[in-house]
């Protein structure tokens, strides 16, 4: 009869085991998934400009062709919160003119917020204590539904910037909650103070 030590020491490591094999899982759905996040969105990659993008992209920015914050509406009259957003697109206007702006804006943009799908997903998995399919059942749910144009995220605006950091700021705080690690709960928290200073303070 095996020793109780041992017993226990086989079952850690089974669940070890299993472990790594959902996480291997997901990372093998998030990689598989992606191609068709990006295949649902570009058709919509050559919609117009949206009536914000002055916002964005400063009279400054285009007649210069270099980004300069201070000089931009932001700046003056948002408090400066909206840094990463008007950075962000600026410098897409910059590196690769008008003519492919609103391509490269759109599909840098899909990256970015196939990194907030992700974080939505880690969220569903650890609410429903790691119930299978979770954190596919999160990632998918939330690329479908970022991606319908009524939602108005094919046209600038700060708070398409902000979920990132919402979404990985409450993983973060969550998972330190669950694991007891302080740790995770500050830098959680500074997700979502980085949030606050440079994406919107509104």
């Amino acid at each position: 009869r095996d020793h109780p030590t041992l017993q226990l020491s086989v079952l850690c490591g089974e669940d070890s085991i299993l472990d790594k094999s959902v996480i291997l899982l997901n990372v093998l759905v998030t990689l598989l998934f992606f191609p068709l996040y990006l295949a649902i969105r570009w058709p919509y990659f050559k919609l117009p400009i949206g009536p914000d993008t002055g916002y964005y992209v400063s009279n400054h920015t285009v007649v210069h062709r270099k980004f300069a914050f201070s000089k931009g509406w932001n700046a003056r009259y948002a408090l400066c919160s909206k840094f990463l957003p008007e950075a962000f697109c600026s410098l897409i206007y910059v590196w690769f003119g008008h003519k492919k702006y609103k391509f490269i804006l759109r599909l840098f943009f899909s990256f970015y917020n196939f990194a907030t799908a992700i974080a939505v997903g880690g969220i569903v998995h650890l609410l429903t204590n790691g119930a299978p399919f979770s954190y596919l059942a999160g990632l998918v749910t939330y690329s479908l539904v970022s991606s319908e144009p009524d939602y108005g995220i094919y046209y600038e605006s700060a708070e398409q910037f902000e979920i990132l950091f919402q979404a990985w700021g409450t993983l973060l705080i969550l998972k330190g909650l669950q694991s007891g690690q302080p740790e995770l709960l500050v830098v959680g928290s500074g997700f979502w103070f980085f949030d606050i200073f440079f994406v919107k303070i509104t």
